[in-house]
């Protein structure tokens, strides 16, 4: 049971460090757009 518990945990870290990711990315994207319409 422990086991379960400690690979569900990690796959939600995964799944929300992914979603961080994409995020972050878009962010990126947008801010970059921003600086070449300047």
């Amino acid at each position: 049971m422990e086991r379960f518990l400690t690979l569900t945990l990690l796959w939600k870290l995964f799944h929300f460090l992914a979603v961080v990711n994409e995020t972050i990315s878009q962010l990126i994207e947008l801010t970059l757009a921003i600086d070449l319409k300047k």
